[in-house]
């Protein structure tokens, strides 16, 4: 009986993973993704994208160059529903250098060709792949 109350108490500090932060691919029915990051819990950072798609179709957003996800902006110029949106956590992380130095590195060696992100060049790729591939080990470790 001790046993299993000890395991219920350290399962209670468990947090689940749409409550956390890091790197996420959000995935339209056609298969265009878009990678972004978050330090707020992934779960906010979603409805944040839906809720852009939904003021626009509520007519409280009549520019969508003026909403601010690219994903959201794809999703209604397509005229797509959100709600068949997939949401992917590719790593969970709440430290800032870390986050930045891997979404570049998702996006810049991402060579899908339905990628939304705006592909930025990373030149420092190099100097940081033996930092990368020790963090994203770490992270599959963690993971599993």
């Amino acid at each position: 009986m001790l046993l299993i109350a000890l395991w219920k108490l350290s399962r209670s500090d468990v947090v689940p993973d749409y409550k956390q932060s890091g790197i996420y691919c959000l995935t339209t029915p056609t298969k265009h993704k878009y990678i972004g990051r978050t330090f707020r819990k992934f779960e906010t950072r979603f409805d944040e994208h839906k809720n852009e798609v939904k003021k626009f179709l509520k007519g409280k957003t009549l520019d969508v160059d003026n909403i601010k996800s690219s994903y959201s902006r794809f999703i209604i110029d397509q005229n797509m529903n959100f709600s068949e949106t997939k949401f992917d956590i590719l790593m969970k992380n709440n430290s800032k250098d870390i986050i930045d130095i891997i979404e570049k590195y998702y996006v810049s060696s991402n060579k899908d060709i339905y990628l939304l992100n705006i592909i930025t060049s990373f030149p420092e790729l190099n100097l940081y792949n033996e930092k990368i591939n020790k963090i994203l080990k770490i992270t599959d470790e963690g993971n599993n």
